[in-house]
């Protein structure tokens, strides 16, 4: 299928760039509803793409991982090259990709190595990556999207790099990153629910460990994900775009 924009579909090899631009609503700027209408009209207008240094590696560490068709997608810094001298500024200056440093290099190979010889690896290699698919919700006509790291037969597979990859702490990440909202608004998105979650740590030894978030959390989440794409039609159609009230609230302060 030839990918135009604003049209439904499951589209493959779609370069990232075109995705992010498409008309389309994603589970990054959805999530701002949760505090205001104003907030997420603000993403809307206003998208920032530039990476944070923690950004930057773990998209490095997706292309590892799930691309390794393509050409390594960084340049390694010279040994002793100072980016404060005229000449570590002027070879800096002339890269066209993403400048690290060799130990960060060493790390995404490691990194992608240990997800590779996990047995959900063998699925990552198998199956079709940086899936890019957009569909209208039934309920509003907004039209949605996402980009899915690795879809294999009827299973959608989420890459995550963190310190702790173990099942307390990543419970609090994805309490802390909204990734109930995330496996739920790619199941509405795909029509697939088995969505599994696996975690890679950051430093050695690089242990991995498979996720699933349990059904009633799903459930809660596409309870809050209506509500959300209720209220931006709401918003379009009213024109109004509040933030938050004007009532003072009362908070409670623990010492």
């Amino acid at each position: 299928m030839e990918w135009k924009p604003a049209t439904e579909g499951v589209f493959y090899g779609l370069p990232e760039e075109i995705y992010r631009s498409a008309p389309g609503i994603n589970n990054s700027t959805l999530k701002l509803m949760r505090r205001s209408p104003r907030h997420y009209l603000n993403a809307l207008e206003n998208p920032e793409h530039k990476d944070s240094p923690a950004l930057l590696f773990g998209r490095l560490v997706h292309q590892a991982i799930l691309e390794t068709h393509r050409p390594q997608g960084y340049v390694i810094r010279p040994e002793g090259m100072k980016f404060n001298t005229k000449d570590g500024k002027a070879w800096r200056d002339s890269q066209t990709l993403p400048v690290i440093d060799l130990a960060d290099a060493e790390r995404i190979t490691s990194i992608a190595g240990a997800v590779h010889e996990h047995p959900l690896g063998k699925e990552i290699m198998a199956g079709s990556t940086e899936v890019s698919v957009f569909k209208k919700d039934p309920s509003t006509g907004l039209l949605l999207k996402a980009r899915i790291d690795c879809m294999t037969g009827s299973r959608i597979i989420d890459i995550k790099t963190t310190e702790d990859a173990s099942a307390a702490s990543f419970a609090k990440s994805c309490q802390a990153f909204g990734y109930a909202r995330q496996a739920a608004f790619y199941g509405m998105v795909t029509g697939c629910w088995d969505f599994t979650f696996l975690a890679v740590e950051k430093e050695a030894p690089y242990a991995c460990q498979a996720f699933r978030i349990a059904k009633g959390c799903i459930q809660t989440a596409i309870q809050q994900i209506r509500l959300d794409l209720d209220r931006i039609k709401e918003c379009i159609t009213l024109q109004d775009w509040p933030g938050y009230d004007n009532s003072t609230k009362e908070i409670e302060i623990y010492v």
